[in-house]
């Protein structure tokens, strides 16, 4: 992903193999910088008042708007709202979904994902697919 750029282009700055996507979502930091940058292209605007004054960060990655004191974080009223699987698992499980032309099953998804449970594999497909549909 191109560090220059300040806003993502659709259709662009996607990975558009495995090698890429491991390169560029490689560890938690790196999904929410590209998250943070989907989510305010132009810089942090509170979802509350609006506010475009920089927030004060706060520890786990939230957010507290410097005009009405409201916390926040990237992910809040997203599909990975108060998730607890990693983002880097999301991101894949999206990934993954988008570039499979015969559909993805919770079970090929958690074997992918090394993920434990089949019933988070489950979770992460259906929160994805009543997102896209």
């Amino acid at each position: 992903m191109s560090k220059e750029s300040k806003s993502l282009k659709a259709g662009i700055d996607y990975p558009k193999n495995w090698d890429q996507f491991m390169n560029w979502f490689h560890d938690e930091q790196s999904c929410l910088s590209y998250l943070k940058k989907l989510r305010w292209p132009n810089g942090f605007i509170c979802p509350n008042c609006f506010s475009e004054s920089a927030p004060y960060s706060l520890p786990k990655n939230k957010f507290k708007c410097v005009k009405c004191r409201k916390q926040t974080s990237v992910t809040a009223g997203t599909i990975f709202d108060k998730i607890r699987t990693p983002l880097k698992n999301w991101f894949a499980a999206v990934w993954y979904l988008t570039n499979q032309k015969n559909g993805v099953s919770a079970l090929g998804m958690q074997r992918l994902l090394g993920l434990g449970s089949y019933q988070t594999a489950w979770t992460i497909l259906h929160r994805l697919r009543h997102a896209i549909y």
